[in-house]
């Protein structure tokens, strides 16, 4: 009986030390989240102003948390609706590299936000694969059907 009371106190001991480590290592993200949050303010503060900078800031947390949320809801639904082969495609991605998907799109939407010229590269990039893409799409008897 004695044994099983040592083996009990060990594991409650362990288990003990275990969740002091954890909530530990969760303070230290917080810690590290709010100088890399007040670093983000610094740096914007320098470009704009005090205000503009806290506001900056402060949406791009939260945009970063629902996005972390909206993550959540679908790794924990897993119900996303697909609707042709590309959009299966991309859903699968999606499910499989959903950190990498994040910092991506928090990327892109930084780069995008910041740089006006990268913007119109985009816009100029997505017309020419819109015009490449209709230019396929148009069988050629339909081509010899409108005479003018």
């Amino acid at each position: 009986m004695s044994s099983l009371k040592g083996v009990l106190y060990v594991r409650l001991v362990s288990l003990g030390v275990a969740i002091v480590i954890i909530v530990l290592v969760f303070a230290l993200i917080l810690v590290g989240l709010g100088f890399l949050i007040w670093s983000l303010y610094l740096y914007l503060a320098t470009i704009l102003s005090p205000p503009s900078a806290a506001l900056v800031s402060g949406l791009l947390i939260i945009v970063v948390s629902l996005c972390l949320v909206l993550c959540v809801k679908i790794m924990m639904t897993r119900t996303i609706s697909r609707k042709s082969a590309s959009a299966d495609l991309l859903s699968t991605w999606l499910q499989n590299y959903p950190m990498e998907t994040l910092l991506a799109t928090i990327a892109a939407g930084l780069l995008v936000g910041v740089s006006s010229e990268l913007r119109r590269s985009i816009a100029e990039s997505a017309i020419w694969l819109l015009k490449q893409n209709t230019s396929l799409k148009e069988p050629a008897d339909k081509a010899k059907e409108t005479s003018f």
